[in-house]
C-alpha cells in the first residue's frame, strides 16, 4: 500500500520543482512508479517548522492505513517514517485542525475518518517527531446509513484551544445531514454536540459564538 502513496508523492514533489511537467508525462510516471492500485487516497501537511510532516492514507476499500512522512525541501522526496495499524471501512479522509493564528508554525492535530458498515468513524491524532501516530479520541455516528461525508472546522473563541469540527452526511433513502463535534485542541477529546436535518437557526447560533 505505502507504495503506491511513494509514488504519488514523489510526482507532487516533482511538480512542485518544475511546474512545465506534462500530463502525458506524470501519467507515464504513476505507472511507472505506482504498479500496486490504490482504491482511495488522500494527504494532508501537518506543519511544524522544526520538523516538518505530512500524512497520507491509502486504502483498498476495505480497510486503510496512515502513514507518516519526513518533509524536506522543495525537490526532495519525502521519506516515510511510520504506518499506523490497519482502520477498517471505506472513504477514508484527513482533516487538519488548523487554529486560526499563525496557522502550521507548530504540528496541528490530525482527524482521519472513514465508513465503515454505513456508520461514519471520527478519530483525532497526535503526530511525534518521529511519526508515530497517537490515537486521541474516536467516535462515531450511525443513526443513518452513511453513504458519503466531507469534513470542515472552525476555532472556537475562548481561553482554551477549541476546535468545532463539521461533517455534511449524504445518507441512504433521506435528506442530507449536518453533524458537529467539539474537539479539546490540546487533549484531542471529542464532545458530540448535534445532528440536524437542516441549516437551521441552531446552527447560526452557535457559529455565532
Amino acid at each position: 500500500m505505502r507504495n503506491g502513496i511513494v509514488g504519488w508523492l514523489a510526482i507532487a514533489v516533482a511538480l512542485a520543482a518544475c511546474e512545465a511537467e506534462t500530463e502525458t508525462e506524470v501519467v507515464a510516471q504513476a505507472a511507472a512508479i505506482d504498479p500496486v492500485p490504490l482504491a482511495e487516497t488522500d494527504l494532508v501537511y501537518l506543519g511544524s517548522q522544526a520538523a516538518p510532516i505530512a500524512v497520507t492514507v491509502g486504502a483498498t476499500g476495505i480497510n486503510g492505513r496512515l502513514t507518516s512522512w519526513k518533509v524536506s525541501a522543495a525537490g526532495i522526496a519525502p521519506s516515510p517514517l511510520l504506518d499506523s495499524a490497519l482502520i477498517a471501512g471505506k472513504n477514508h479522509q484527513l482533516h487538519v485542525l488548523t487554529p486560526a493564528v499563525a496557522p502550521k508554525l507548530e504540528r496541528e492535530l490530525l482527524v482521519s475518518a472513514s465508513i465503515d458498515t454505513g456508520t461514519l468513524w471520527v478519530r483525532t491524532w497526535r503526530v511525534g517527531n518521529d511519526g508515530t501516530f497517537t490515537s486521541l479520541g474516536t467516535t462515531s455516528y450511525g443513526a443513518f446509513n452513511v453513504l458519503d461525508y466531507a469534513l470542515g472546522h472552525r476555532q472556537i473563541g475562548g481561553a482554551t484551544k477549541k476546535f468545532q469540527l463539521v461533517a455534511p452526511i449524504v445518507r441512504a433513502g433521506g435528506s442530507p445531514r449536518f453533524v458537529t463535534w467539539e474537539i479539546d485542541g490540546t487533549s484531542g477529546h471529542l464532545d458530540g454536540l448535534f445532528s440536524i436535518a437542516k441549516v437551521s437557526d441552531q446552527i447560526r447560533a452557535f457559529l455565532a459564538k
